[in-house]
């Protein structure tokens, strides 16, 4: 099968980049464009990468955010080490704009010590001059937001998770997992071009007995591919 569309949107995914372990890329390279070609790439499934690289590693997760409902929106970020949250006013990665950040490290998902600079109504550019998402970020439910995460891990635990709330919503207790997961993200995939089938053989049987098929697939699908045969 074959298909002219450029792109699908599959919902549930968030993709991670790594560079490393036992590296020397930081948060900034990652952010300037200059940290080379990721070691790792892949897909988990929320805005929830906690333990199992190692150490000394810059990471990289990015999704598309779909509100549920439009509202003021606040982010919350936590990660070991340090980290930048970004989210863009639309779908596009160019307008990303960095709404909060850890500079040092906190425990996984500990969300009730993310005040200040780790949450989005109180961040500041300017040392507390300015508040720019004081009053949350409007956000219009159904629309596509890119979001991205950039962390650096040196030594001991690693890292990085985001959680959402509308202006006014209690923090979540610690040890939460994400909320960025489910229909809430979603990741632009090429289409795929190619999809395969090859199979069932022949099966031959004696009266009763049970027939079972199975069949394989090849697709160049980036992503697990949904498909159904008869």
């Amino acid at each position: 099968a074959t298909t002219s569309q450029p792109s699908v949107f599959i919902t549930g995914i968030v993709k991670r980049e790594i560079w490393g372990p036992n590296g020397t890329v930081s948060r900034d390279d990652v952010n300037n464009g200059t940290a080379g070609v990721p070691t790792s790439k892949g897909f988990i499934n929320g805005f929830d990468s906690v333990g199992g690289i190692g150490d000394n590693y810059a990471m990289r997760l990015s999704t598309w955010f779909v509100p549920a409902v439009s509202g003021n929106y606040v982010f919350l970020v936590s990660s070991d080490d340090d980290s930048d949250l970004f989210i863009s006013t639309d779908d596009d990665p160019v307008n990303k704009r960095l709404v909060a950040q850890q500079t040092g490290w906190n425990p996984d998902r500990e969300w009730s010590s993310a005040t200040g600079q780790r949450k989005s109504d109180e961040w500041s550019p300017d040392g507390g001059v300015t508040v720019p998402y004081a009053a949350g970020i409007a956000l219009v439910a159904g629309t596509q937001y890119y979001m991205e995460g950039t962390m650096h891990d040196g030594t001991g635990g690693d890292s990085l998770t985001a959680y959402y709330l509308l202006l006014g919503d209690a923090v979540p207790g610690n040890g939460t997992v994400s909320n960025l997961r489910g229909d809430r993200v979603g990741l632009k995939l090429p289409k795929p071009t190619s999809l395969t089938v090859t199979g069932p053989q022949n099966v031959t049987t004696h009266g009763w007995d049970q027939a079972v098929f199975s069949v394989a697939v090849t697709t160049d699908a980036l992503y697990p591919a949904a498909y159904q045969w008869r």
